[in-house]
């Protein structure tokens, strides 16, 4: 079969696929005739996802990316998969090449929308919420060592959420340990890859630390993904004139080991 007769049977089959899962076997015979066709790999991932059967979606997926690493889209797709399978950090990585290669915001939308939604989704325990409503209060009685005890311990009982690590990371700044809020920053990062404040944050501690072209990549993504985040846009220029114009070369391997 040749590579125009598979995509027209790919094209063919696509708005049945969506409806019956029981198509799947016939992707699998385009998948026979042509393995080395990125659309026909990317088609059979997204079946694969529709049916929860996210290690094969994956597999297929990643050697849909290493077709045409370009493919934000497929990137997007493999972070929302990631999320569903709780490995925030390579949601995040993913995210970040689907943010860095696609011009098209509309797949950066459904990528960003499918991680929010699964994160949003987690339970969190009320005795985080309290460590973090304590922390909070001994923050603005302007006790950080006390508040940051709190936010750590708020973190180690919900470690996948965001707003403890945020604020233990706003605690160290406070307390002059900028290594330790990079750390909190990134994790939070990490935690919720659809939000654009972590990334902010870390943009304006990278901008005070003179690491100038990693704040503008920082902070270029965070725009990507709240293009109204006024926040992002002033950091991003903060750090554009004083580097004297935007980066020299882009900091993110696309050629690099996937996750």
């Amino acid at each position: 079969m040749t590579i125009l007769a598979t995509l027209a049977l790919t094209a063919a089959l696509w708005p049945q696929l969506m409806h019956r899962r029981s198509d799947a076997a016939l992707w699998g015979h385009a998948l026979s005739a042509e393995p080395d066709l990125f659309h026909t790999q990317d088609k059979v991932g997204c079946v694969s996802l529709f049916s929860h059967d996210l290690e094969t979606a994956e597999r297929h997926f990643k050697t849909a990316l290493g077709l045409f690493r370009g493919s934000g889209l497929v990137a997007a797709r493999l972070a929302a998969l990631y999320a569903e399978t709780t490995e925030f950090q390579r949601a995040r990585r993913c995210i970040d090449q689907a943010i860095l290669v696609q011009t098209d915001d509309r797949v950066l939308q459904w990528g960003i929308d499918r991680l929010q939604a699964v994160l949003d989704a987690r339970p969190r325990s009320q005795a985080s919420r309290d460590m973090v409503r304590e922390g909070l209060a001994a923050a603005r009685s302007g006790d950080f060592r006390s508040a940051l005890g709190h936010f750590v311990r708020a973190a180690d009982a919900d470690p996948a959420t965001v707003e403890p690590c945020t604020n233990a990371g706003l605690a160290c700044l406070e307390l002059r340990d900028p290594r330790s809020a990079r750390r909190w920053f990134q994790r939070a990062v990490d935690n919720a890859p659809f939000a654009a404040d972590g990334r902010v944050n870390l943009a304006k501690l990278l901008l005070a630390e003179g690491d100038l072209e990693t704040a503008i990549m920082r902070a270029d993504i965070a725009t990507r993904i709240d293009p109204d985040d006024g926040e992002a846009w002033a950091v991003r220029d903060a750090a554009v004139k004083r580097n004297g114009g935007p980066p020299r070369s882009v900091t993110f391997d696309l050629d690099a080991e996937w996750p």
